[in-house]
């Protein structure tokens, strides 16, 4: 497990765990002036697993978007999670507890 706490870190090696790459992509989205937040939460059916992930603003609507199981799922050729628009930013989600959004 590789935690950086630090984008240019894990920018440079590739390497994280979605915690750094939710805000690596945070990073880039605000240096182009594109609104983006990172969200924190923890599996409904398994309040043990914790995931990070984004919410961006993108052509006039809020979006999920979730780089790490993207990269992941690219890799195995699985089915992508992409973007998936919704009402707000602060929307509760389905499969997440959701503990923060920042």
């Amino acid at each position: 497990v590789i935690q950086y706490f630090d984008v240019r870190k894990t920018l440079s090696t590739k390497k994280g765990i979605c915690y750094d790459f939710a805000h690596l992509f945070t990073a880039l989205c605000r240096s182009q002036n594109i609104p983006c937040f990172v969200v924190d939460g923890n599996k409904r059916d398994n309040i043990q697993y914790h995931h990070t992930w984004n919410r961006v603003y993108f052509n006039c609507s809020w979006w999920n978007l979730d780089v790490t199981f993207d990269t992941v799922q690219t890799q195995e050729q699985g089915k992508l999670y992409g973007f998936r628009i919704i009402e707000s930013v602060y929307l509760q989600d389905e499969e997440y507890i959701i503990t923060k959004i920042y």
